[in-house]
């Protein structure tokens, strides 16, 4: 809570500073949080390029019901779904599932065993192997027609609810619970987005903190109307 209204006090910097720890060297067993999506993508990259076997490159299926959305319209609508263009696998590579399904959940962890076309198998921490299948993502809106309210279908995405775990944005980790990750303190520059990323941990013990080059207080900023309704609050 004091990360989150920005209140750091000598107690709260001695807790985050206990979090700065070295990475293993082994890179692959651990999920690096940047803010920047470029930075997530160049480390992804160059983890993936370690791995031996060829590469995969997987395309969302794109279904457009309406004839008036442009290409523009499923760019904005991949994006505000968190779905990437081209999403590039490897056997072996570590994965993080964006979704909760009944033998999954969203920031589990798990390494690619086979890809097919229409199915990813994956390995998870526990041991057990779960067939990954494309599920939907529809973009819909609501339309009044003789007086009544109907849900009118624009495009639908269907794409592998899964995600490279070598490194993510902490904007795409929202809503993922995660172990074994590290922030990586000198790529926050947006307000709130340090709680954010801290806030995805299921445990404290299993998040890593890199140096930050600024202190605990500068990093752990929000925005000026938000600071305003907390001390209201108080």
């Amino acid at each position: 809570e004091k990360v989150r209204h920005a209140s750091i006090e000598e107690q709260e910097a001695v807790s985050l500073d206990a979090l700065v720890r070295p990475l293993p060297e082994d890179k692959s067993t651990i999920t690096l949080l940047y803010g920047k999506n470029i930075s997530a993508q160049n480390h992804n990259r160059a983890q993936l390029a370690h791995l031996h076997g060829g590469e995969v490159q997987v395309s969302p299926y794109i279904t457009i019901h309406d004839k008036k959305m442009q290409d523009r319209d499923v760019e904005r609508f991949m994006s505000e779904s968190r779905i990437e263009p081209v999403m590039v696998l490897k056997v072996g590579a570590p994965i993080l599932f964006t979704r909760n399904a009944w033998n999954y959940y969203n920031g589990e962890r798990g390494r690619i065993t086979s890809i097919e076309e229409d199915a990813v198998w994956v390995k998870k921490e526990d041991g057990k192997s779960v067939k990954v299948e494309r599920v939907e993502t529809t973009k819909t809106r609501w339309v009044e027609k003789a007086k009544v309210m109907n849900e009118e279908k624009l495009m639908t995405l269907s794409q592998f609810p899964i995600t490279l775990a070598f490194a993510i944005t902490i904007h795409k980790s929202q809503g993922m619970s995660l172990s074994d990750y590290v922030i990586e303190t000198n790529e926050i520059f947006a307000p709130s987005q340090f709680y954010v990323a801290l806030s995805r941990s299921i445990s404290a013990h299993r998040v890593t903190l890199t140096k930050p080059n600024r202190s605990w207080e500068r990093l752990c900023f929000i925005h000026p109307k938000a600071l305003g309704f907390v001390q209201r609050m108080d």
